[in-house]
């Protein structure tokens, strides 16, 4: 399993979050992500909620301004 870190914000990413990143960031919805990468929908959200508390973004849109920001999803 592949890790990122980003040491400004002390966040440690594996490589499901970036994928799941990436899939939001081209506009995927967590039900269709969930599909991509073999996990339920509600697990995918959990995932998001978990993002977001790990990069302090109010929302998914917030979210991926702050990956972006990062250089974790271009």
């Amino acid at each position: 399993m592949e890790v990122t870190i980003i040491p400004q914000k002390g966040v440690v990413l594996t490589e499901n979050d970036v994928n799941i990143l990436a899939q939001i960031s081209e506009g995927l919805s967590s039900t269709e992500i969930a599909k991509v990468v073999l996990l339920s929908p509600r697990t995918v959200e959990a995932h998001i909620d978990k993002l977001r508390y790990k990069f302090g973004a109010k929302n998914k849109t917030h979210l991926i301004v702050l990956a972006i920001r990062a250089g974790v999803i271009k």
